[in-house]
């Protein structure tokens, strides 16, 4: 990521990061389908899974009020608000 502060081409870095994060979601949700598929008591699992949207939803609105965009998680590209206030 500093490689995107300094000004300089960070298009290798850029696709090994994305490339990265891809894989990683991925996974994540393959282990999600695999920890529901199996789940013992399936309206507890959905309860699991509403808390966990609901932690996500709080993520992005954290966000927001730090960076101004739910969107964009902080890229420089999505920044509604001036940088002098």
């Amino acid at each position: 990521m500093s490689c995107l502060v300094s000004g300089k081409d960070c298009t290798s870095q850029i696709t090994a990061f994305a490339n990265a994060q891809q894989a990683m979601t991925q996974e994540r949700l393959t282990v999600l389908a695999g920890l529901f598929k199996n789940a013992p008591n399936p309206s507890k699992a959905e309860s699991v899974y509403s808390q966990l949207q609901e932690l996500q939803a709080q993520k992005k609105q954290i966000f927001h009020s730090v960076f101004g965009s739910p969107d964009t998680e902080g890229s420089p590209e999505g920044r509604t608000n001036s940088p002098n206030g």
